[in-house]
Protein backbone atom coordinates (compact mmCIF):
# COMPACT_ATOMS: atom_id res chain seq x y z
CA UNK A 1 0.00 0.00 0.00
CA UNK A 2 1.14 3.61 -0.93
CA UNK A 3 2.13 5.11 2.21
CA UNK A 4 2.39 9.05 0.62
CA UNK A 5 -1.21 9.88 1.29
CA UNK A 6 -0.81 8.77 4.93
CA UNK A 7 2.11 10.33 5.49
CA UNK A 8 0.42 13.67 4.21
CA UNK A 9 -1.94 12.95 6.74
CA UNK A 10 0.14 13.01 9.66
CA UNK A 11 2.74 14.83 8.58
CA UNK A 12 1.54 17.72 7.13
CA UNK A 13 -2.22 17.69 7.98
CA UNK A 14 -2.09 16.73 11.49
CA UNK A 15 1.14 18.23 12.05
CA UNK A 16 3.32 15.15 13.55
CA UNK A 17 6.30 14.38 13.22
CA UNK A 18 8.43 11.39 10.96
CA UNK A 19 8.80 9.79 14.45
CA UNK A 20 5.17 9.95 14.76
CA UNK A 21 4.76 8.50 11.14
CA UNK A 22 6.70 5.69 12.04
CA UNK A 23 5.49 5.05 15.16
CA UNK A 24 2.36 4.69 13.62
CA UNK A 25 3.40 2.70 10.62
CA UNK A 26 4.89 0.09 13.38
CA UNK A 27 1.12 -0.46 15.04
CA UNK A 28 -1.35 -0.04 12.40
CA UNK A 29 -2.79 -2.82 10.60
CA UNK A 30 -4.22 -3.42 7.23
CA UNK A 31 -6.75 -5.06 5.48
CA UNK A 32 -8.30 -5.44 1.95
CA UNK A 33 -12.64 -5.51 1.86
CA UNK A 34 -14.30 -7.33 -1.25
CA UNK A 35 -17.01 -5.10 -2.46
CA UNK A 36 -20.13 -5.06 -0.35
CA UNK A 37 -18.17 -6.43 2.63
CA UNK A 38 -18.61 -4.96 6.32
CA UNK A 39 -15.84 -2.81 8.20
CA UNK A 40 -18.32 -2.11 10.77
CA UNK A 41 -21.51 -4.10 11.95
CA UNK A 42 -24.67 -2.51 12.72
CA UNK A 43 -25.14 -3.69 16.35
CA UNK A 44 -21.43 -3.62 16.77
CA UNK A 45 -18.98 -2.04 19.01
CA UNK A 46 -16.35 0.23 16.39
CA UNK A 47 -12.59 0.12 18.23
CA UNK A 48 -10.72 1.36 14.75
CA UNK A 49 -9.90 4.77 12.89
CA UNK A 50 -8.81 3.73 9.16
CA UNK A 51 -7.09 5.37 6.79
CA UNK A 52 -8.39 4.21 2.95
CA UNK A 53 -5.36 3.77 0.11
CA UNK A 54 -7.58 3.03 -2.66
CA UNK A 55 -11.40 1.88 -2.84
CA UNK A 56 -14.85 3.75 -2.06
CA UNK A 57 -17.34 2.53 1.05
CA UNK A 58 -20.27 4.13 2.35
CA UNK A 59 -22.19 4.19 5.40
CA UNK A 60 -25.40 3.82 6.23
CA UNK A 61 -28.25 3.05 8.29
CA UNK A 62 -31.31 0.83 7.85
CA UNK A 63 -34.79 2.26 8.53
CA UNK A 64 -38.48 1.23 7.58
CA UNK A 65 -37.30 -1.40 5.49
CA UNK A 66 -34.50 0.59 3.61
CA UNK A 67 -31.54 1.68 3.97
CA UNK A 68 -30.00 5.91 3.89
CA UNK A 69 -26.57 6.33 3.06
CA UNK A 70 -25.08 9.15 5.59
CA UNK A 71 -21.72 9.21 4.08
CA UNK A 72 -19.29 8.68 1.60
CA UNK A 73 -15.69 7.69 2.00
CA UNK A 74 -12.81 8.10 -0.51
CA UNK A 75 -8.96 7.34 -1.72
CA UNK A 76 -7.39 9.34 1.17
CA UNK A 77 -10.76 9.99 3.77
CA UNK A 78 -10.65 8.82 7.00
CA UNK A 79 -13.12 5.84 7.93
CA UNK A 80 -14.61 5.26 11.52
CA UNK A 81 -18.13 4.73 13.01
CA UNK A 82 -17.11 7.48 15.05
CA UNK A 83 -19.50 8.07 18.00
CA UNK A 84 -19.49 4.42 18.47
CA UNK A 85 -16.05 4.48 18.69
CA UNK A 86 -16.31 7.70 21.41
CA UNK A 87 -19.22 6.24 23.30
CA UNK A 88 -18.33 2.44 23.12
CA UNK A 89 -21.85 1.78 22.35
CA UNK A 90 -23.02 -0.17 19.55
CA UNK A 91 -23.24 1.03 16.33
CA UNK A 92 -26.60 2.28 14.45
CA UNK A 93 -24.29 2.78 11.16
CA UNK A 94 -23.10 -0.01 8.86
CA UNK A 95 -19.70 0.68 7.09
CA UNK A 96 -19.69 -1.20 3.54
CA UNK A 97 -16.70 -1.25 0.95
CA UNK A 98 -18.63 -0.32 -2.46
CA UNK A 99 -15.47 -1.41 -4.29
CA UNK A 100 -12.30 -3.18 -3.30
CA UNK A 101 -10.96 -1.42 -0.71
CA UNK A 102 -7.71 -1.00 0.99
CA UNK A 103 -7.24 0.34 4.51
CA UNK A 104 -4.89 1.19 7.37
CA UNK A 105 -6.24 0.97 10.74
CA UNK A 106 -5.59 1.77 14.32
CA UNK A 107 -7.36 -0.08 17.37
CA UNK A 108 -9.05 2.43 19.76
CA UNK A 109 -6.37 1.08 22.52
CA UNK A 110 -3.28 1.05 20.04
CA UNK A 111 -4.48 5.27 19.77
CA UNK A 112 -4.93 5.30 23.23
CA UNK A 113 -1.55 3.50 24.15
CA UNK A 114 0.21 6.30 21.46
CA UNK A 115 -1.50 8.99 23.55
CA UNK A 116 -0.17 7.45 26.86
CA UNK A 117 3.35 7.49 25.83
CA UNK A 118 3.18 11.09 23.91
CA UNK A 119 0.27 13.43 24.35
CA UNK A 120 1.46 14.90 20.91
CA UNK A 121 -1.02 12.09 19.75
CA UNK A 122 -3.56 14.39 21.10
CA UNK A 123 -3.52 16.31 17.89
CA UNK A 124 -4.22 13.55 16.04
CA UNK A 125 -7.17 12.81 17.95
CA UNK A 126 -8.33 16.46 17.40
CA UNK A 127 -7.92 16.10 13.57
CA UNK A 128 -9.90 12.87 13.40
CA UNK A 129 -12.77 14.32 15.60
CA UNK A 130 -12.66 17.66 13.76
CA UNK A 131 -12.86 15.69 10.79
CA UNK A 132 -16.00 13.88 11.15
CA UNK A 133 -17.72 16.36 13.37
CA UNK A 134 -17.26 19.03 10.27
CA UNK A 135 -19.02 16.15 7.70
CA UNK A 136 -21.77 15.71 10.00
CA UNK A 137 -22.52 19.45 10.55
CA UNK A 138 -22.42 19.90 7.20
CA UNK A 139 -25.00 17.07 5.64
CA UNK A 140 -27.41 17.96 8.83
CA UNK A 141 -27.20 21.43 7.29
CA UNK A 142 -27.82 20.36 3.89
CA UNK A 143 -30.86 18.83 4.74
CA UNK A 144 -32.53 21.00 6.87
CA UNK A 145 -31.95 24.09 4.65
CA UNK A 146 -31.27 22.86 1.01
CA UNK A 147 -33.84 21.65 -1.62
CA UNK A 148 -33.03 18.94 -3.26
CA UNK A 149 -31.30 20.10 -6.63
CA UNK A 150 -28.89 21.92 -4.04
CA UNK A 151 -27.79 19.21 -2.55
CA UNK A 152 -26.96 17.70 -5.34
CA UNK A 153 -24.98 20.23 -6.27
CA UNK A 154 -23.49 20.39 -2.91
CA UNK A 155 -22.75 17.38 -3.15
CA UNK A 156 -20.91 17.46 -6.58
CA UNK A 157 -18.82 20.22 -5.16
CA UNK A 158 -18.00 18.03 -1.74
CA UNK A 159 -17.54 14.80 -4.31
CA UNK A 160 -16.21 15.59 -7.61
CA UNK A 161 -16.78 12.93 -9.76
CA UNK A 162 -19.04 10.98 -7.40
CA UNK A 163 -21.96 10.46 -10.25
CA UNK A 164 -19.15 8.64 -12.45
CA UNK A 165 -18.27 6.72 -9.39
CA UNK A 166 -21.63 5.82 -7.28
CA UNK A 167 -24.55 4.37 -8.53
CA UNK A 168 -27.49 6.90 -8.52
CA UNK A 169 -29.27 4.35 -6.41
CA UNK A 170 -26.54 5.23 -3.81
CA UNK A 171 -26.58 8.89 -4.59
CA UNK A 172 -30.52 9.27 -4.14
CA UNK A 173 -30.37 7.63 -0.88
CA UNK A 174 -27.77 9.88 -0.10
CA UNK A 175 -29.22 12.85 -0.84
CA UNK A 176 -32.31 12.18 0.77
CA UNK A 177 -34.64 11.45 -2.11
CA UNK A 178 -36.28 8.50 -4.42
CA UNK A 179 -34.25 7.84 -7.02
CA UNK A 180 -37.14 9.02 -9.83
CA UNK A 181 -36.22 12.59 -8.55
CA UNK A 182 -32.95 12.46 -8.82
CA UNK A 183 -33.54 11.48 -12.84
CA UNK A 184 -35.81 14.24 -13.01
CA UNK A 185 -33.53 16.59 -11.11
CA UNK A 186 -30.36 15.86 -13.90
CA UNK A 187 -32.91 16.12 -16.35
CA UNK A 188 -33.87 19.49 -15.30
CA UNK A 189 -29.74 20.21 -15.23
CA UNK A 190 -29.56 19.47 -18.67
CA UNK A 191 -32.41 21.53 -19.95
CA UNK A 192 -31.14 24.03 -17.83
CA UNK A 193 -27.36 23.90 -19.46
Amino acid sequence: MDQEALHHLIVRNVGLSEQHFESFLSIRQTRTLAKKELLVKEGSICNMIGFIHSGLMRSFVRGDGEEHNTDFYFDGYLVSAYSSMVTQLPSDHLIEALTETQLSYISLDDYNNLVSNDIAWLQFGKYVAEFFLIRKCKREIALLKLSAAERLEDMRKTYPGIEQLISQYHIASYLGIKPQSLSRLKFNDTLGS
